[in-house]
């Protein structure tokens, strides 16, 4: 049983970290894309003059296309944010599968009572995403829009040179080789850790739901294992143990 458990852990764990690359390859695909509608829809339509941004009534009115594209880009993310929650939906299956070797009887329905509390706690459920839920909110965040929004108002009123506000913007959307994209800061900030935190709240919930309050310290022994490594191997600890582990309350600190 337990080699067999150690094989679901390790799926798991690498289910996540493949999940989070693609969704990094799909956020920097998406900061492209989002670039180019701005260019298309705003930078390529001032009104310009000796190549600096003319500050004129045309100039102040267009800076609204901002909101207009990135109210079609929510589209776009939220085609995004279903892979994610696509995703959740499939650690929740892993942990289904590690947890029905543990109290049959009651499984089912705690199965059911994980499922539903964890999809409300991200905002999300086989009818869509839940208003004013995690995934909703994300995704109709304005703080993006707002700084570019009043970085090209601020490059209209100032007269700024047309190449000057489209290098600013590619930096701020796209990112440079030294730092990461807008998009990819929002991701980063609220999107990337929440497989890990999703993936060991949801076992937690099984395991308070199963009543299942001891567990094996199995992590395995190599030459340069610690202290608190080589005391714990193979044994079994209970629940108010565990959550002491790495506190002050910790005799290994």
């Amino acid at each position: 049983m337990l080699s067999k458990l150690t094989d679901l852990s390790l799926l798991k764990e690498k289910f996540i970290q493949e999940r989070k690359n693609i969704l990094a390859s799909d956020v920097s695909a998406l900061q492209k894309k989002l670039y180019t509608k701005l260019f298309d829809k705003l930078i390529a339509v001032l009104d310009i003059e000796g190549g600096s941004i003319i500050n004129n009534n045309a100039n102040i009115s267009a800076t609204s296309a901002v909101d207009k594209v990135f109210k079609d880009f929510e589209t776009d993310l939220s085609k995004t944010m279903q892979g994610v929650t696509n995703d959740y939906s499939k650690l929740i299956g892993y942990n289904e599968k590690y947890f029905a070797e543990f109290n049959a009887y009651t499984f089912a329905s705690v199965k059911i009572r994980v499922i539903n509390q964890m999809q409300a706690r991200a905002g999300f459920s086989s009818k869509g995403f839940e208003k004013d839920g995690f995934v909703d909110s994300f995704i109709k965040d304005k703080a993006i829009a707002r700084s570019v929004k009043q970085a090209v108002l601020g490059a209209v009123l100032n007269g700024t040179p047309l190449k000057e506000l489209s290098k600013s913007l590619s930096a701020t959307i796209n990112g440079t080789d030294k730092s990461p994209g807008a998009l990819e800061n929002h991701f980063r900030t609220y999107v990337y850790d929440t497989y890990s935190q999703f993936d060991r709240e949801t076992s937690n919930q099984f395991s308070i739901g199963l009543d299942l309050n001891y567990a094996i310290y199995a992590g395995g022994l190599v030459d340069a294992s610690r202290e608190f490594c080589i005391v714990r191997n193979g044994k079994a600890f209970t629940r108010e143990e565990i959550h002491a582990f790495g506190t002050p309350q910790d005799k290994f600190g």
